[in-house]
């Protein structure tokens, strides 16, 4: 059974249980969000473009979203970071972002605050998808250090008001405040594209358990986001997020 079967059977039982068919997902703007023009997401590691991708996926459905994928690191094995920079391109393809480097040389380590104040110039975001700052991994949580300060420097001193995006993958948001819904056809693409990262998948098939995090992620997210005690509706999969926007003083 290929990737995109497996997450259908698992759609089928959980509809067929409840007696019932998929429903649309809830608009993002009945969440009370303002349309983003371009979004840029920052990727801690390249296959986190992939497993942060539920929202910018429904951005660009709902806006016409322009997603951008900044990569903060090639990871610790210097002699697979060139590798990691191929798998990375041929998933944002999949995932049909765009890809944006400061950097030529895909060899070096982390990125700089001043790599990623250039980005920001270049890009010029309506919004920033990133790692929170306790996500449970040392590079991810330096990401979210780095990016939260560095755009919210580069807002006031543009005076642009930007929408932070956090997301959570090692360790659970302790505040989430926005819960994105995620059809079936959302996790075959982000599990498609995640494939891609060919080295990664062959030291530990971690494609395998996304729909299961989106699955738990929804649940979390009836009671921590719309309220304990909420009915938990049709949606099978979802994203957390906690959003909030930069105090630019722009008027």
């Amino acid at each position: 059974m290929d990737f995109a079967g497996y997450v259908r059977q698992q759609s089928a039982l959980w509809y067929a249980t409840l007696g019932q068919e998929a429903g649309a997902p809830v608009p993002l703007r009945a969440s009370g969000l303002d349309p983003v023009g371009t979004l840029l997401l920052v990727a801690p590691h390249p296959d986190d473009e992939c497993l942060m991708a539920g929202f910018a996926l429904r951005a660009v459905e709902e806006w016409g979203t322009r997603v951008i994928v900044l990569p903060y690191s090639y990871g610790s094995k210097v002699d697979r970071r060139q590798e990691r920079h191929s798998e990375l391109m041929r998933a944002v393809a999949s995932l049909g972002f765009e890809l944006f480097d400061p950097r030529q040389d895909h060899s070096l380590g982390e990125l700089s605050p001043g790599d990623l104040a250039r980005a920001l110039a270049e890009c010029i975001p309506d919004a920033v998808l990133f790692p929170h700052s306790g996500d449970g991994h040392p590079t991810h949580i330096r990401c979210s250090r780095q990016v939260s300060e560095v755009v919210t420097l580069w807002a006031n001193s543009s005076r642009k008001r930007v929408h932070l995006f956090e997301s959570a993958y090692w360790q659970d948001l302790p505040d989430p405040n926005l819960m994105v819904d995620l059809t079936s056809d959302h996790v075959i693409r982000m599990g498609s594209a995640l494939l891609e990262h060919r080295g990664e998948i062959e030291r530990n098939p971690y494609h395998l358990s996304l729909p299961a995090h989106l699955i738990d992620s929804r649940r979390k997210g009836v009671e921590r986001v719309s309220g304990m005690g909420s009915r938990a509706g049709s949606g099978l999969f979802a994203q957390l997020l906690r959003h909030s926007v930069t105090n630019s003083g722009a008027s």
